[in-house]
């Protein structure tokens, strides 16, 4: 019975992946900033580096992040098309909800 609870519960590297995911979309990590390095996110999170790794796998495989320059990983800078297929109000309504208020478009 434990077991199905536990299967329930997110992993310890997706619940990292949420975490970052959350900053990197209300902007506490900068649009075109490098992530912390896994050594910083190991501390951090006291999780592991295989863990640490796992989750930035998740947050590149969902197109939260993108590889840079010496193995590190980037939020999206300007270009938001990778991230929002070019949908500039989408991008800009997630960045700064209150300066950008939802509309229908056409």
């Amino acid at each position: 019975m434990a077991k199905r609870a536990a299967a329930k519960e997110p992993s310890a590297a997706r619940r990292i992946a949420e975490t970052l995911r959350g900053e990197i979309l209300d902007g506490r990590i900068a649009a075109g900033e490098a992530l912390p390095t896994v050594r910083e996110l190991s501390v951090r999170f006291e999780a592991k580096g295989a863990v640490i790794r796992k989750a930035l796998q998740l947050l590149r495989a969902e197109g939260n992040v993108k590889p840079g320059t010496a193995g590190r990983l980037y939020t999206p800078g300007l270009d938001t098309h990778w991230m929002y297929g070019g949908d500039f109000d989408r991008f800009a309504a997630v960045a700064q909800p209150d300066r950008h208020p939802p509309h229908d478009h056409p």
